[in-house]
């Protein structure tokens, strides 16, 4: 080791999680979901945050570790093209 610190090459910075949010999702589903994947660790939290804000149907990347406020952004924002969710998913099997 360097002694920086610096974590194993392939670790928590290059995951890519795809999650689809099926349409008319609630808020709590949503939370559920993002928790089963590891992608939020506090649904509170979450929910608390996205309160007045719309879930957004569809698949979303996440990569690393995001924070709560940038879950918010990613699954506020502009989804993935289902066709490139489904190869890069494709592609881990």
């Amino acid at each position: 080791a360097d002694g920086n610190g610096s974590a194993d090459p392939g670790t928590v910075e290059d995951k890519r999680i795809i999650v689809r949010i099926p349409p008319n999702t609630s808020l709590t589903e949503a939370a559920e979901l993002l928790g089963k994947n590891n992608i939020i660790t506090d649904k509170t939290t979450f929910i608390d945050l996205m309160r007045n804000l719309k879930v957004r149907a569809g698949y979303f990347l996440f990569t690393g570790s995001p924070s709560v406020q940038e879950v918010k952004k990613i699954i506020t924002g502009k989804p993935m093209p289902p066709e490139e969710a489904e190869a890069e998913l494709a592609n881990k099997a």
